[in-house]
């Protein structure tokens, strides 16, 4: 039985700080907050969890972000160069939400002067019969030789992108696919699992984050809605 979706509505938190008069540091915190009648151990798990991970991300705006951006201020002016307010963005995007499964990816932008800024990018799966989180693994069927299966899919997939004159990446892809590959950077959808790597990791900057797609099939399961 699917009870259908959870209802998601989006809070922000949002500061400009400012150094001998100058605004030096802006953040902006967009964090999701849920409810259910049906799940509500899993959104009360969920919302503490967000909100106590947003918290801790200001925290670290203030105590960390801040001094290096007053710093940063303090060496631009005694060397006559111009200062560029840092920012920071922190997101989340909801990305599959039905049959007893909510996932989402979070992405960290920040900005802390130069060419341009970096965005890391983090993501979480949930059973809301469980109130858990769950692994990759638990997409793949029992007889499917994960993570191999993961490794061959992508790197035939970047083979295909290359062939096509769609996709830019790092020479020896192969390497560095086995290398970076993280179990924990995916996320569903739709369409199936979203297997993701971070800025530069297997391609240059101008690729993003670059995703691929495992799509739903007898060897890659999508959620169920199965009795606690």
């Amino acid at each position: 039985m699917d009870f259908g979706p959870i209802t998601v509505r989006e809070l922000v938190m949002e500061e400009t700080l400012n150094y001998k008069g100058v605004p030096v540091l802006k953040y902006t915190i967009r964090y999701p907050e849920f409810s259910s009648a049906v799940f509500r151990i899993a959104v009360h798990e969920m919302n503490r969890y967000y909100h106590a991970r947003a918290a801790l991300q200001r925290q670290r705006y203030r105590q960390l972000l801040y001094p290096q951006a007053a710093r940063d201020y303090d060496y631009a002016a005694a060397h006559d160069y111009p200062f560029r307010q840092y920012e920071a963005v922190a997101t989340h995007t909801v990305t599959y939400n039905e049959n007893c499964a909510l996932s989402l990816y979070a992405d960290n932008y920040q900005y802390t002067g130069g060419a341009h800024g970096t965005t890391v990018r983090t993501s979480d799966t949930w059973s809301l019969r469980h109130a858990l989180r769950v692994p990759l693994a638990v997409f793949f069927a029992p007889t499917v030789p994960y993570p191999t299966y993961v490794l061959e899919a992508i790197n035939n997939q970047i083979a295909a992108q290359i062939a096509e004159g769609i996709g830019m990446y790092f020479d020896d892809y192969e390497k560095n696919v086995a290398q970076s590959f993280n179990p924990r950077n995916f996320y569903l959808s739709s369409a199936g699992v979203v297997i993701y790597f971070q800025q530069y990791q297997i391609a240059p900057y101008a690729s993003g984050i670059p995703e691929f797609t495992l799509t739903w099939s007898d060897d890659v399961r999508p959620p169920q809605c199965r009795p606690a």
